[in-house]
């Protein structure tokens, strides 16, 4: 009787005949669904009642390079059958493993090219005390929450960036003098302020560009202080003609230092009071500062 022994990878994408023992009952569609493990044995070979025909081609001198090719194959079919039988994995979980592996090495090839400036990966941020604690939620470029356990073992295998903030989540270093922002600029924009920084907007960083508070044609710089996202919607807005949108960055001694004011154009506010998104800062809202006489500081905004 054949060994009934674990399958092995190979034969993970076969459409061989069905021998009428497997799940698929013996209809002849063996492999269409990927999931049925017949045609192959553990040994990577057909069932036993496929015989092979005896080779009798070979030439007499050839007998000595025969015996070492037998004895090589013979070998490599060894080591095959004892790594099949150390795999404990069903079928169905050798295919998850195949995939998850191909997208890995997908990722991390480099040939996916960039989108705004980021190659295409994960950014994943988190506050220094989650990830001390190890519980709590990362939050993603485009918006996503994982668990910091995900992150953690996401990170295991990643290319690590540190940026440091001060206490009042102002960004303290990455700053660069030209006119694009840097692709670890946008990191800590990311970082910093998690979306499109416009009055209750909740777009993510992913649909968002560097913005310069102060314009460069006006002489701004492209520093991280100078910084800001604003998605392609909102960025349009911001100019200096009638009926346009103005930024501004708020100091040390706001209520929320180091943000992005948005100062509406006098037709919706005569003494553009400035305003800023708390969408993807949902902390803000339900624990606010302790300066709450901060003059000149607007109640905070609930997501649109």
């Amino acid at each position: 009787e054949p060994d009934d022994g674990p399958t092995s990878d190979a034969g993970l994408w076969s459409d061989g005949p069905c021998d009428g023992d497997g799940p698929c009952e013996g209809d002849g569609r063996c492999g269409d669904g990927i999931d049925c493990g017949c045609g192959t044995g553990h040994d990577d070979t057909a069932e036993p009642d496929d015989t092979a025909e005896p080779d009798d081609t070979a030439e007499p001198d050839d007998t000595a390079d025969a015996d070492t090719d037998g004895d090589e194959a013979l070998g490599k079919a060894a080591a095959r059958d004892a790594a099949a039988a150390r795999d404990i994995r069903t079928q169905r979980e050798r295919q998850h493993d195949a995939l998850k592996l191909a997208l890995r090495q997908t990722l991390a090839s480099g040939t996916l090219g960039t989108h705004r400036g980021l190659p295409v990966t994960a950014i994943v941020t988190m506050t220094l005390k989650d990830l001390e604690a190890g519980r709590g939620y990362a939050m993603t470029g485009t918006g996503s929450r994982v668990s910091i356990r995900d992150a953690i073992r996401m990170a295991s295998h990643a290319h690590h960036y540190l940026t440091l903030f001060d206490d009042h989540g102002r960004a303290l270093y990455l700053g660069r003098s030209k006119r694009i922002a840097s692709a670890d600029q946008r990191i800590v924009l990311i970082a910093r302020d998690r979306g499109c920084s416009f009055p209750s907007c909740t777009r993510p960083a992913t649909w968002s560009q560097a913005h310069h508070v102060t314009d460069w044609i006006d002489g701004g710089t492209t520093d991280i202080d100078s910084l800001t996202f604003g998605c392609d919607m909102h960025h349009a807005l911001v100019g200096t003609g009638p009926g346009k949108w103005a930024t501004t960055k708020t100091g040390a001694a706001h209520r929320y230092p180091g943000r992005t004011l948005w100062h509406p154009p006098t037709g919706m506010d005569p003494k553009r009071h400035g305003l800023i998104n708390h969408a993807h800062h949902p902390e803000e809202v339900l624990y606010p500062p302790d300066n709450h006489n901060n003059p000149g500081d607007a109640e905070p905004r609930q997501p649109a």
